[in-house]
């Protein structure tokens, strides 16, 4: 994803102990797929919670 697209979409980032935001913002862009805005270990829990519910519904 390139810095203008970036730029389109709104993530909020925040700092911890220890990590500056412009590091942690480094790494959220280094997270950020093609496919998806969303961070990839937040897409990937998001697609989890979709293959959990759809079994439990199925039962």
């Amino acid at each position: 994803m390139n810095p203008e697209e970036l730029l389109k979409i709104q993530l909020f980032v925040s700092v911890g102990t220890g990590i500056s935001l412009n590091t942690a913002t480094e790494i959220i862009q280094g997270l950020v797929t093609k496919e998806s805005h969303i961070p990839l270990p937040t897409r990937l829990a998001d697609l989890e919670t979709h293959i959990a519910r759809r079994a439990l519904h199925s039962t």
